[in-house]
């Protein structure tokens, strides 16, 4: 469903990634901008206006669906953009859970340590990606991939911080269990593509 929808908003934005390539805005520029709604909307989050902070991730997610497309019609698909765009996507995600942290924390602070521990969760998903495919091994296992995060986050934002600290607690859950479950793939593809050492010994 999460596919689909972000199908459909790229369909949506094909008058603005037309603007942008006639413009000759680059698409480094536009994950730069994306990490700036991050920031803001980060800074939001902290003072407690989630409506707000919402907005900007709402942005941020815009701009991180834009570049992509915009670099694959400039015909400016590089190593150096596809890196820039996968770290500063984790930047403001972590930029975005730290200013939901400082908020919530403030109200109790067992909420502040599940911000803490989502993030986490969020990072490690993305390096067991990171590093099974340095393996040569499929890294999208698992559900919570960066655009259902996203997904939540954002309910989470327009819902109020009470339903945040619920979006916090699944996210919690569904990292880790996206964690386990690449292990688990990782390891099982180890056994069956490493040789055997102890044969001939």
């Amino acid at each position: 469903m999460i596919n689909r929808i972000g199908n459909l908003l790229k369909k949506t934005l094909q008058p603005v990634i037309k603007v942008l390539a006639r413009r000759h805005v680059t698409p480094n520029a536009v994950t730069f901008t994306g990490f700036l709604f991050s920031l803001i909307g980060a800074f939001f989050f902290s003072r407690g206006w989630f409506a707000a902070g919402g907005i900007m991730l709402l942005l941020s997610g815009f701009s991180d669906m834009i570049d992509g497309e915009l670099s694959r019609r400039q015909n400016r698909v590089t190593r150096f953009g596809a890196f820039l765009d996968s770290t500063l996507d984790r930047a403001g995600e972590s930029a975005v859970l730290t200013g939901i942290a400082l908020y919530l924390g403030a109200l109790d602070v067992r909420y502040a340590v599940l911000a803490i521990v989502a993030l986490s969760g969020s990072l490690l998903v993305s390096y067991t990606r990171a590093r099974a495919e340095g393996l040569d091994l499929p890294g999208r296992v698992g559900i919570f991939e960066r655009g259902v995060r996203f997904f939540f986050l954002l309910t989470g934002s327009f819902a109020g911080p009470r339903v945040m600290v619920v979006v916090l607690l699944i996210l919690v859950l569904g990292t880790l269990s996206t964690v386990i479950h690449r292990m688990i793939f990782v390891y099982r593809n180890c056994r069956t593509t490493e040789p055997d050492r102890t044969s001939g010994q």
